[in-house]
């Protein structure tokens, strides 16, 4: 204070007169009736507000409203009050001077005088409940003190004391989540009403943390009373840009960690949900207090699933945030049966259940770590009959859509003993131009799409030497490939019939050997023919089945009827 040390203070600071100090005394900020939209809930705010200060302050009757001081000094550090005492004001050779109660408070004008007399800021917390919440309290009334009176260094001071008890607007502990939510209505209010520059900065700062990271915000700022409460009472553009904000700030490379923070959002909200079963007043505005937080939490939750479910290859084969989880490293198992619940149930589409299947089955399925979880594989297993369910009962829609054509051929083949279809029919369908529709083999299968028929390969038949390869415009051709086919069908069971029958049939052998004879001292062996004859040729013969026989041993012998079988015996010595 230096020369004012000696010096009797000239002039008294009082707020406001008494009786108008008594109609207002509840208005200690200016925050209430900016952001109030709706009568039923202001008065609720008020009377919130109210115990609040009480608890921070103490009782209004027993706060200090009025101040000695220095005309001097407070011309000197107050552009407003070197303009009243310095000019043709009645309050310039007035004792005592009011000021605005709806703009001063009485811990914000101590603030501010213990700075003009000393240059240092101080803050009166001791014995208060929370001592971060009446810190900030401090600061904002410090604030619409000094920026009434003119003071702009203290505002750019009072503003980095907020920006510093707000971490740089760049964190998300819990401290950070209620300094913002309760500094929040008072910087919008004022950068809206009042054109205030510095507390625009602060604001956009504020909606930066509150929006650009979803993954972060909504576990924290997003469970929070306090960003309830300022909801509720803010006009509605605010809540529906914020979550504007958020949705759009999820992308492809967070969705996974913005769908967690949901889901421990949703069971912070569920704590805080009343569980008592009487309904009063407080009950019910407690839960449209939390609808804003909820409709915001819903939102982003149903743009993760949808950017998961049309990403869902790369999330399984890439993105080491599901893999890791699969292996147990990151988050939680319940989590993980909460992302492939919703993002089955809520965005699986016809075009996309096949390939939902094959990240299932070919990319988490196969990992080593779930062979050796029971309860990843009991997840996965469970993920993958919802699928089968969904592509059996809507297989129409999903192979028009083309689908099965983009899996992979052992894929497709797993899918088919999964549904026990043919794998023919998870081929796609295509029309000629005749009008035909037939089944064609594309990308994974055959480079091609031609629509005729291929060139069946030869057929060659035991007994002849001919060969066929009939053209698919022959009809006459191909009601020959179908003769031979049953053909062989029908000579296969009579061969097994046969191989019975000759269990319970004698066959008689007879062996003709022809001995030569050959130098002095003896004959030598040569060349033995064995006939071999079925007994029961004779007597089938005259028979269909005999007739039958005849014609199979015709094909499988170019002689006919025997089989002649020449056995070369070693020659002996004499």
């Amino acid at each position: 204070m230096g020369s004012f040390d000696n010096a009797p203070p000239n002039v008294m600071l009082a707020l406001g007169p008494p009786e108008q100090r008594h109609q207002q005394k509840i208005n200690t900020t200016t925050t209430a009736a900016a952001l109030t939209t709706r009568s039923n809930t202001s008065s609720h705010y008020q009377h919130h507000h109210q115990q609040q200060q009480h608890l921070l302050t103490g009782n209004d009757e027993h706060q200090k409203t009025r101040w000695t001081c220095h005309k001097k000094v407070l011309a000197q550090h107050s552009p407003y009050f070197a303009a009243m005492f310095d000019g043709e004001f009645s309050e310039s050779g007035a004792s005592i001077v009011f000021l605005p109660p709806g703009v001063f408070t009485a811990i914000g004008l101590d603030g501010v005088l213990h700075y003009m007399y000393t240059n240092e800021l101080e803050f009166n917390v001791n014995g208060s409940v929370n001592e971060t919440h009446a810190k900030i309290q401090q600061l904002q009334d410090m604030y619409s003190a000094a920026d009434y009176l003119g003071m702009v260094q203290l505002r750019q001071i009072l503003s980095e004391q907020l920006t510093e008890s707000a971490h740089q607007w760049t964190c998300y502990c819990v401290e950070c989540r209620d300094v913002v939510t309760q500094l929040f209505p008072y910087s919008y209010a004022r950068a809206v009403q009042f054109e205030d520059e510095v507390m625009a900065v602060i604001t956009e700062k504020i909606l930066v943390v509150l929006t650009q990271e979803p993954d972060k915000t909504l576990q924290t700022y997003w469970t929070s009373r306090g960003l309830a409460e300022m909801l509720l009472l803010s006009q509605p553009d605010v809540s529906t840009y914020l979550k504007q904000q958020i949705i759009g700030r999820v992308s492809r490379f967070n969705a996974i960690e913005t769908l967690y923070a949901c889901f421990i959002a949703n069971k912070s909200l569920e704590v805080q949900k009343p569980t008592s079963m009487t309904i009063t007043t407080t009950t019910k505005l407690n839960n449209d207090m939390f609808d804003h937080l909820k409709s915001t939490i819903s939102g982003a939750q149903s743009r993760s699933t949808e950017i998961i479910a049309h990403f869902f290859d790369f999330y399984c084969s890439q993105y080491p945030t599901l893999l890791s989880c699969i292996d147990g490293i990151t988050y939680s198992f319940d989590f993980l049966e909460f992302l492939l619940q919703r993002t089955l149930t809520d965005n699986m589409k016809p075009h996309n259940a096949p390939n939902m299947y094959q990240g299932i089955v070919r990319d988490l399925m196969c990992r080593h770590a779930v062979q050796h979880c029971n309860q990843v594989k009991l997840i996965l297993t469970d993920a993958r009959s919802t699928v089968l369910k969904y592509i059996v009962s809507n297989f129409d829609l999903v192979t028009k859509s083309g689908a099965f054509d983009r899996l992979d051929k052992n894929v497709l083949a797993k899918l088919a003993e999964d549904t026990m279809m043919h794998p023919r029919v998870f081929e796609p369908v295509t029309t000629s131009s005749t009008g035909t529709t037939t089944n064609t083999h594309q990308g994974r299968r055959h480079s091609g799409t031609s629509t005729t028929l291929k060139r069946s390969p030869t057929v060659e038949f035991r007994g002849s030497s001919a060969t066929n390869t009939p053209s698919s415009e022959d009809p006459s051709q191909l009601r020959k490939i179908f003769y031979w086919f049953t053909s062989f069908t029908r000579i296969s069971s009579q061969q097994d019939k046969q191989k019975q029958q000759k269990q319970h049939i004698t066959v008689s052998k007879k062996v003709t050997n022809k001995k030569v004879s050959g130098g002095e001292n003896g004959t030598h062996q040569q060349n033995t023919i064995t006939t071999i004859t079925d007994t029961t040729e004779s007597n089938n013969n005259n028979t269909a089945e005999g007739r039958n026989n005849k014609f199979m041993r015709g094909l499988r012998s170019p002689i006919g009827k025997r089989r002649i079988r020449l056995v070369r015996h070693p020659l002996t010595s004499p």
